[in-house]
């Protein structure tokens, strides 16, 4: 196993384990805020799939994003990789840049992720099929992040 996928190894499960005590503060930071846009963008016919996912959601600027499903996201960062370049050749920006498998979302793609638009404009080895991984700028963010399932939302 190579040190930088080791390292990747040994994050993922710190974080994995530092979810657990910060979902509480998280749910906290997000959740209510994400509720109180919801009921404010969300009309009452809204359709849902069968788990009760909304299939469409409005931003707060009034543009639709489509549900694309349930994903793993995971946090990285510059501190952690050296360097904030990122595989499209701009800079990553915390609460902007997300890293995705290009055969599921091309770079450029908008997501929408917890009240957040996000641009895809990275990759990684570990980054395939339904996981995703969001840019911070530093490693306690990561860690107060974790990993975590979350409900995307694809702008045209």
């Amino acid at each position: 196993m190579k040190n930088s996928q080791m390292i990747t190894a040994v994050t993922a499960c710190f974080i994995a384990a530092a979810s657990t005590f910060t979902s509480f503060a998280a749910d906290t930071a997000t959740g209510p805020a994400l509720a109180a846009v919801q009921e404010e963008t969300t009309p009452e016919s809204q359709q849902t799939d069968e788990a009760g996912h909304l299939l469409t959601m409005q931003t707060p600027d009034g543009t639709i994003a489509s549900y694309a499903g349930e994903f793993r996201a995971s946090a990285y960062s510059a501190e952690e990789y050296g360097s904030s370049l990122t595989a499209s050749g701009v800079y990553a920006k915390a609460n902007h840049t997300i890293a995705a498998d290009r055969n599921v979302f091309p770079m450029g793609t908008k997501l929408l992720i917890d009240g957040t638009v996000y641009t895809v404009e990275d990759t990684g080895s570990a980054i395939r099929g339904n996981k995703l991984d969001i840019f911070f700028n530093t490693n306690r963010e990561c860690y107060n992040y974790g990993v975590r399932t979350v409900s995307v939302y694809r702008l045209p």
